[in-house]
């Protein structure tokens, strides 16, 4: 427990930036009312948008995988389709 502790308390910030940027398609997703909202919302900014898709879920609060699953699962397979699969 005490190094899962460490671990967490030693995180970094991405440092992102559009000019650096993950090579892969990227889905974020946020409650509407999580607590990270404006974080999720900061890291969206900073990214390339031709290979980030944002959802921001109404209704979902803080986790919208247990509150809102059908339409997450839903969101997800559009976002893999849009991958060409």
């Amino acid at each position: 427990m005490e190094l899962l502790w460490k671990t967490y308390n030693g995180r970094r910030d991405l440092n992102l930036d559009r000019n650096y940027t993950f090579k892969c398609p990227v889905m974020l997703v946020v409650g509407d009312q999580a607590p990270y909202e404006d974080a999720a919302v900061e890291c969206n900014s900073k990214m390339d948008p031709t290979s980030t898709s944002f959802l921001k879920m109404a209704d979902a609060g803080g986790l919208p995988q247990l509150t809102q699953p059908a339409k997450l699962t839903e969101a997800f397979k559009y976002f893999i389709q849009g991958m060409g699969y």
